[in-house]
């Protein structure tokens, strides 16, 4: 193989070992996934301040409506396709990430709400 050769066989070689991991997500769902997630990171970030700070109940009591309005659109892309691959992982694995981040930051209604929504 020459010069040349090589360097194609290299080029080749970089290029299959870059992009996403298939099946990626569909956009809509992707979308979906993404601002599903982003809501339920905020409102963990917002659970955790309550418990740390004020302790109010009616605040983790919105906190925890936020994130389990967000389980359902979660939920769903699941249900169409837990192998789907969003940013690296699959839509179940996320549900599994999600599940263990709602109870260690105290959304735990929303956590069973979760389980519930894709369990059987």
């Amino acid at each position: 193989m020459g010069r040349r050769g090589l360097i194609v066989a290299t080029a080749a070689l970089a290029l299959a070992g870059c992009g996403a991991r298939p099946p990626q997500a569909p956009g809509a769902q992707a979308h979906a996934l993404n601002k599903s997630l982003s809501a339920i990171s905020t409102a963990c970030g917002h659970a955790t301040e309550i418990q740390e700070f004020t302790k109010e109940a009616r605040d983790m009591t919105i906190a925890e409506h936020q994130a389990e309005k967000q389980v359902d659109v979660l939920a769903a892309v699941y249900h169409r396709n837990p192998a789907w691959v969003f940013q690296g992982k699959s839509v179940a694995e996320l549900v599994v990430i999600t599940n263990t981040f709602l109870d260690e930051c105290g959304l735990h209604a929303a956590a069973r709400r979760l389980r519930r929504a894709t369990s059987g």
